[in-house]
């Protein structure tokens, strides 16, 4: 069995940067490009990639702000899930 070592034994975070990053390999048969596999991004997701997230953010913040001004914010539909999910809340605490 194992031993189980106090956290702080633990080396620091930094340590472990980079760790999970994929290195090259000296197989060529093990190359990704030849092995037919494709990956395809939606628009969101490429468009999210090369957005600022902190700009996507804020713009979201903007249109919220927006929409509680012009009081077209909480629909009937909204008010109805916030609901449902607070009741849920308390009948599962």
């Amino acid at each position: 069995m194992s031993e189980i070592h106090s956290i702080a034994s633990a080396p620091p975070a930094a340590a472990y940067r980079g760790a999970g990053r994929l290195t090259q390999r000296s197989d060529p048969s093990l190359d990704p490009a030849q092995s037919g596999d494709r990956l395809e991004l939606s628009e969101l997701a490429e468009r999210l990639g090369s957005a600022d997230l902190d700009e996507l953010r804020l713009r979201k913040i903007v249109e919220i702000r927006d929409a509680i001004r012009a009081g077209v914010y909480e629909t009937p539909e909204k008010l109805d899930a916030a609901a449902d999910r607070l009741l849920n809340d308390l009948l599962a605490g």
